[in-house]
């Protein structure tokens, strides 16, 4: 017979370590802007960010990438 359960990986092992996720309060103040402003991103799609129910919550990492893509080089 087959398992269908996936293997868990070790507790302590870094690939299963994450940071907990945001919340839109969190976002904003990390990203010094307005809670509305970041209801907005969502709204209009333009910022990663995930549903958990009803709930809106955001990766850091995801987040930091985020910026990090919308980042606008000098010309020089």
């Amino acid at each position: 017979m087959v398992s269908h359960t996936s293997p868990k990986a070790p507790t302590g092992s870094p690939e299963v370590r994450q940071r907990p996720l945001l919340t839109p309060e969190e976002a904003a103040e990390r990203l010094n802007v307005t809670l509305r402003f970041i209801r907005r991103l969502c709204h209009e799609r333009r910022v990663p960010y995930t549903k958990v129910g009803k709930l809106v919550r955001f990766d850091p990492d995801e987040l930091e990438a985020w910026i990090a893509d919308h980042r606008i080089v000098p010309r020089g």
